[in-house]
């Protein structure tokens, strides 16, 4: 009787745990609301890869919630450092900037093909690129100006770190 009464409360615990992946609930309707166009734009230039809440599919990093946008290309916790000598990897941009700001990941985003060959399915032009960079980041749940981030204020919009929750089995 007890060991079933555990076992029925394993399976309760195991289904109320959250593991949730990519942008949180509310970032995501808030991104989806604020950011129509920069969505849409995601959903079909980058949803393939990175999910459709910016999870990471397969090998592709994610870009929205815990995990996500790290500062460094590896950095698997927040005690590395800038002049941490990176490893190379096949198929990943080593040498992309760190991500601090909006303008560091338009930068990344906007340059993007150069590295992955098989991604994306058009040249966009740079105001789409703005677009989905400002989608991303509210989706991540940083602060991003009303109107978005553009080339005039990406500057100043900080990229939120949101740390894995302990015992997450998030990639």
């Amino acid at each position: 009787m007890a060991l079933a009464l555990a076992g029925v409360a394993s399976a309760l615990l195991l289904t109320c745990t959250q593991y949730w992946y990519g942008a949180s609930d509310a970032n995501f309707a808030l991104a989806e609301q604020r950011e129509a166009r920069g969505g849409e734009l995601y959903g079909r230039e980058c949803a393939g890869c990175h999910g459709p809440r910016g999870e990471g599919l397969a090998s592709n990093p994610p870009l929205m919630g815990p995990g996500a946008l790290r500062t460094y290309v590896h950095q698997p916790s927040s005690t590395l450092s800038a002049t941490r000598e990176r490893v190379r990897v096949d198929g990943v941009n080593m040498d992309r900037r760190p991500f601090f700001t909006a303008d560091d990941l338009y930068d990344y985003v906007a340059h993007h093909r150069r590295w992955v060959s098989h991604c994306c399915h058009e040249l966009l032009a740079s105001e789409e690129y703005w677009e989905i960079v400002s989608y991303i980041l509210v989706g991540h749940g940083s602060r991003v100006p009303p109107g978005g981030v553009h080339p005039y204020n990406a500057s100043a919009v900080t990229i939120k770190p949101i740390a894995r929750a302990a015992g997450s089995s998030a990639p």
